[in-house]
């Protein structure tokens, strides 16, 4: 399913903002397979930095 609206960069956001959340909520697991699949993606687009903060 695609929506011609919808870029790489969108899906990338919004991961990003998934991930962050599920840190704020507590659930690192989450935010790991999230963190993972933003690889995946960012694979795809090599052009995006990398902007997480594990500090």
């Amino acid at each position: 399913m695609s929506h011609p609206n919808v870029t790489l960069e969108h899906v990338i956001a919004l991961a990003q903002a998934a991930m962050e959340g599920a840190d704020a909520l507590g659930m690192p697991l989450a935010g790991n397979h999230i963190a993972a699949g933003l690889d995946i993606l960012r694979a795809a687009s090599p052009e995006q930095p990398d902007v997480r903060d594990h500090g």
